[in-house]
């Protein structure tokens, strides 16, 4: 709810702020004028420019909890969902605020999960180019509710399908799908892409939790705390930081004999790449690395495993730049800063 408004948006944990699409804006909140922001400069993930109107502050309702002003960009970029809701508002600017943690839960008879597949339509194949983002209209169970979709295990090389919660409309989902390759991926009719699970007996987002039979943990709750510890991550009223406990694991990693040790090396510092400034290029080595010798797996060659200075250079400044746990702090709209967001001009949905 925007200033007591419903709009549709996605929660994008990679964006610090909140975007709002230009014809969304002048259909619900005409009525309210835009602030220029001259000093500001929004750069996408390809270091293109993306063009805004303005932004204005409003009044936020988002599951149950009130935030009062908060900031929100208007862009000139036309999209099907016309909102991305970024950290200013999943984090909650209030610098005075405690930070609880629940645990709710719910009766096994208070809803019924449906499995399925999300396939590539059957009328043609799909071209995922290089190096891009493509929204796929793929098809599923003809399920009318609220679905989380998930990966398949068997994708094409280079495919990436991130795990979302959306809606299904006559059975077809929109789905972003990732080429991270240098080549474009044909998709073929009917192959599966991701498999989703289905809450179907709860059909109005607004009941509450006493209406559904859904109840709070209490000894799983902690209330009025000053740190709560929540998938790896630390969120204070400050910001967010790594898990210290994450952090050691990290610290003592020995420097890897192996293609296998090297991708579990890079798996776990990308969980906490938002907090490397650059981490690509540090981690550039190793990825080329990994890439070296899975091309020798495929071409079924023989060769010792070439770790040399440069991947032991890119190991090390990778796990100081992560040990040293910085703070990534909520951003304030009264002073100023750059933006880079995850996304590109011509389609800025979180991957």
């Amino acid at each position: 709810m925007i200033n007591g408004t419903p709009v549709l948006g996605v929660l994008d944990t990679g964006s610090q702020v909140t975007i709002m699409t230009e014809d969304c804006f002048l259909e619900t909140f005409r009525g309210i004028k835009l602030e220029q922001l001259k000093w500001l400069s929004i750069n996408a993930a390809n270091n293109l420019q993306i063009p805004y109107n303005g932004y204005f502050e409003a009044d936020v309702q988002l599951g149950g909890i009130e935030i009062p002003g908060r900031g929100m960009l208007v862009v000139k970029v036309r999209r099907e969902i016309p909102m991305l809701i970024g950290m200013n508002i999943l984090e909650n600017l209030d610098q005075d605020t405690f930070v609880n943690q629940f645990c709710l839960k719910a009766p096994p008879t208070s809803s019924q999960v449906v499995e399925g597949l999300v396939r590539i339509p059957r009328t043609a194949a799909v071209v995922v180019p290089a190096q891009s983002c493509k929204v796929v209209v793929a098809s599923c169970p003809r399920q009318h509710s609220d679905v989380e979709v998930m990966a398949v295990e068997q994708l094409p090389k280079g495919i990436l399908v991130g795990p979302t919660l959306t809606k299904i409309h006559d059975g077809q989902i929109i789905l972003p799908v990732i080429n991270v390759t240098k080549d474009d991926i044909y998709l073929i009719p009917r192959m599966p892409l991701a498999k989703l699970q289905c809450v179907a007996s709860i059909a109005d987002d607004r009941v509450s939790y006493e209406s559904i039979n859904v109840t709070i943990k209490i000894p799983k709750c902690a209330f009025f705390q000053r740190e709560v510890k929540y998938l790896g991550h630390c969120v204070t009223k400050s910001g967010v930081k790594a898990n210290p406990g994450k952090i050691e694991v990290v610290r003592d990693w020995p420097a890897p004999k192996s293609l296998k040790e090297v991708r579990s090396f890079l798996g776990l510092c990308s969980f906490y790449r938002r907090f490397v400034p650059g981490f690509s290029k540090i981690a550039g080595p190793l990825h080329e690395l990994v890439s070296h010798c899975m091309n020798d797996v495929k071409a079924k060659r023989t060769s010792v495993f070439p770790w040399g200075i440069k991947h032991q250079q890119a190991f090390e400044i990778l796990k100081k730049a992560i040990c040293t746990q910085p703070v990534l702090a909520y951003p304030d709209f009264l002073l100023p800063f750059e933006l880079e967001i995850d996304a590109s001009f011509q389609d800025w949905e979180p991957f």
